[in-house]
């Protein structure tokens, strides 16, 4: 099941103590697991920062070059962190948490996280791409250290000491070697604001705080690199926790959008007495395109939009009607765009002299997010001021969103951040904000949208569909001469500060090009001659159901199924162990962690060197492959251990072995829980996800025609963990997804001597390539 634990706006650190269980023996036991409420009320806690409470109020100190835009300190010594990056599940809040509290020499259950409000956060930028420790946790840290300097400024003078000879613990500053003489952090500032300026530079991702302020060495964390509870979990366990999909507000009403059955078609008319018959209807709202129902209660809006009879247009234009044919359009239509990343050699020329030559394509399908909790969020417009309550990943750009589509001020639009289901990329691009924003505009009241689960399906911005083509050879040594490869891949038309559907609907028209990411292919290796290409191909329709969005690891995975299969069918051919192949061009100062994650992997899974292929016996064949990969300088290697039946070609994978480098650590535990779903996702991509559809629309509207992996299926994780302490944090939510498919199709490879250049690798195309093999037709 594709899911992640999560947080909410507000966490405190709480401890507790509990027999262990792994969550595979939990998983598997299918054990009734029930909980006592041995916590604070969180509920309450969390209605309070709903209402926009806070122990301290923030206002005011919106700017970065303030420090009581970060933190606060309350009566009680207690230390609330501001921060617009949200936490999905990631443990990212606990880990942010970790960092400051080490700084600041307190202990972590005096942390208090405030997440994603906009009114009372710096803008850091989205959260994406696995960059929220590698950038919010420096700018946290160095807020924290120009604080800690500050405190240690006030006590000297109360204290009557150089500040040199003071000493923290537990938030308490004392004299060294006098430590009776001394004073709180609380008694210094508790309840009142810093009003003391610090160095920024820079904005989002890229701002640059308290430059000249140095923060602690490494070699002195104390809390960081340990494996501190998650914040969020006590609450999730007892049940008590609010979600997006939880909160409710007074005088609120419900709504749903009806959406078109047709893709690119338009409302002619709309029959309002359709629905008259239904009690608790409150209006039907449209406006442009957009066409909601708004109601008393959930149950009668969504009787409403599946009875409010509409006459739709025919549309205009048809895209590719199927997953064939989408290929066909990738390959026959004009880029857009064109990037080519890397160029050394001459790789064409040293094609044509190679002593072998591999020609191969490869297909990566439109693939769904698949959140188990559909997109929901809450709205109150009054007049021109507006506040709303969703799971956004990225608070500021749905708030200047709103404010667009609304017609009034960004900084009048209050954005609460409420936790939603694991999204991994999908609320980026939040739908239901501007759906809920629009309808309150209209009716006057607070509304509440939650979509169907065929909307999610249906509508979601998928992962985009990618072709690549890779030419390599080798000379007559077994040496790779020369790589060129080429991807046709379609861009994103909805991330970023891109028009949502409400407002595409309603006449905001979105850039229409799209929003293309990157050029290269990802592969480490170092080769003479090298190119790589990728073409982005026109995709932009208004509206359209294949929408296109970041997914987890957007276009890597892709990529790497692609050039680890060609390593792979390389050191096959030369007769080479395919990790010492890799190994051979993992050169230079650049590729010295990727090596080492690779030899880690190997060691950790016992492998043992494949020149070539045992010959398949018996029905039930067993396979083990190897792939590397990595993302924003985490670095990833990963040995799948997976079972095949020729007769069935259904594949298990049973063991997954990964050795992972992201830096400094910070959380252990979160980490590896982190990787553990990389690993799960990745393994559901790999063998069972595709969106189908025709020149209608998606046509697996549900969880039968779209499975995910299910708990019985999830493969064993064994993970090595290499702690670089001299280094910055880097991303653990996204690399470890990217080599889990590339290292299952080198296992298949492994086992049956076929070779899957189309994902996902389900039971049909496996048998289909066994029989192949079989008849001599490969």
């Amino acid at each position: 099941m594709k899911t992640t634990a999560r947080s909410g706006s507000i966490m405190r650190a709480n401890a507790m103590q509990s027999h262990l269980i792994s969550r595979r023996d939990l998983l598997k036991s299918g054990a009734l697991v029930v909980g006592f409420n041995v916590f604070k009320p969180f509920t309450r806690v969390l209605a309070q920062g709903l209402q926009g409470g806070t122990p301290i109020s923030n206002a005011g100190g919106l700017a970065p070059d303030q420090l009581d835009s970060w933190l606060a300190i309350a009566p009680d010594g207690s230390v609330s962190v501001f921060t617009s990056k949200v936490d999905l599940g990631t443990g990212t809040g606990t880990a942010l948490g970790q960092i400051v509290a080490d700084e600041l020499d307190i202990p972590v259950l005096k942390i208090r996280m405030e997440i994603g409000d906009t009114t009372k956060t710096v803008d850091q930028g989205r959260t994406s791409a696995s960059r929220t420790l590698e950038r919010a946790g420096p700018q946290l840290r160095q807020a924290a250290a120009a604080a800690r300097q500050e405190l240690l400024t006030r006590a000297a003078a109360q204290l009557g000491a150089p500040a040199n000879q003071l000493t923290v613990t537990d938030g308490v500053v004392s004299v060294a070697g006098n430590p009776a003489k001394s004073v709180s952090y609380a008694a210094l500032v508790g309840g009142r604001r810093f009003d003391t300026k610090i160095q920024s530079k820079g904005e989002q991702w890229d701002l640059d705080l308290a430059a000249d302020v140095k923060p602690k060495d490494p070699k002195d964390y104390k809390v960081v690199g340990t494996s501190i509870a998650r914040f969020d979990l006590p609450p999730k366990f007892t049940g008590q926790f609010l979600y997006s999909h939880d909160v409710r507000v007074p005088g609120m009403l419900h709504g749903r959008v009806v959406r078109p059955p047709v893709v690119n078609s338009k409302p002619v008319s709309v029959d309002e007495s359709s629905i008259r018959g239904i009690p608790g209807i409150v209006q039907v709202v449209q406006k442009g395109n957009f066409v909601g129902v708004v109601a008393q209660t959930e149950w009668a809006a969504i009787r409403a939009a599946r009875a409010l009879k509409i006459s739709w247009s025919q549309p205009p234009t048809q895209f590719p009607a199927g997953p064939d044919a989408i290929y066909d359009y990738l390959q026959t239509t004009r880029p857009v765009a064109e990037r080519v990343a890397t160029n050394t050699g001459n790789a064409a020329a040293a094609f044509g002299a190679a002593s072998k030559a591999f020609d191969a394509t490869y297909r990566w399908p439109f693939q769904m997010h698949g959140m188990i909790g559909p997109s929901c969020a809450v709205a109150d417009v009054q007049g021109n001021k507006a506040t709303v309550w969703s799971g956004s990943q990225a608070p500021f750009i749905t708030r200047n969103g709103i404010a667009r589509l609304l017609g009034i001020r960004e900084q009048d639009v209050h954005f609460i951040y409420c936790e939603g289901s694991g999204c991994f990329g999908r609320l980026e691009p939040d739908d239901a904000p501007e759906d809920a924003a629009l309808m309150s505009q209209v009716v006057g009241k607070p509304v509440r949208v939650q979509w169907m689960r065929e909307d999610e399906h249906g509508w979601e911005p998928k992962g985009p569909p990618q072709i690549i083509t890779i030419r390599s050879g080798l000379d007559a040594q077994g040496s790779v001469t020369t790589w060129d490869y080429v991807e046709q891949t379609v861009p994103w038309t909805d991330a970023r500060l891109t028009p949502m559907l409400a407002s595409r609907q309603t006449g905001i028209k979105p850039d229409e090009n799209g929003v293309a990411l990157g050029g290269a292919d990802g592969a480490p290796y170092v080769f003479t001659n090298r190119k790589s290409t990728v073409a982005t191909i026109p995709w932009v329709m208004t509206p359209n159901p294949l929408r296109t969005g970041n997914l987890r690891a957007p276009y890597s995975q892709a990529r790497c199924f692609a050039a680890e299969a060609q390593m792979d069918d390389m050191a096959a051919a030369a007769g080479i162990d395919p990790v010492d192949f890799r190994l051979r061009y993992l050169t230079g100062a650049t590729n010295q962690r990727v090596a080492a994650v690779l030899r880690a992997v190997a060691q950790r899974a016992g492998w043992q060197p494949r020149r070539s292929r045992p010959a398949a016996r018996g029905n039930v064949l067993t396979g083990r492959g190897v792939a590397i990969s990595g993302m924003a300088g985490t670095v990833v290697a990963q040995i799948a251990d997976i079972e095949l039946d020729k007769s069935t070609g259904r594949v298990i994978v049973r063991k997954v072995t990964v050795a992972h480098d992201c830096g400094i650590i910070v959380n252990p535990d979160g980490l590896k829980n982190q990787i553990e779903g990389n690993v799960i996702q990745g393994s559901s991509r790999a063998l069972m996800e595709e969106v189908d559809f025709d020149a209608a629309g998606v046509r697996n509207l549900n969880w039968n025609t779209y499975p995910i992996i299910r708990f019985r299926e999830v493969p064993e994780v064994d993970i090595v963990l290499i702690d670089q302490r001299t280094m910055q944090p880097l991303g653990g939510g996204e690399a470890a997804s990217i080599a889990t498919g590339a290292a299952i199709g080198n296992a298949i490879f492994d086992a049956a001597g076929v070779r899957l250049r189309q994902v996902p690798f389900t039971p049909d195309r496996v048998r289909r390539e066994v029989e192949k093999l079989k008849s001599g037709k490969v």
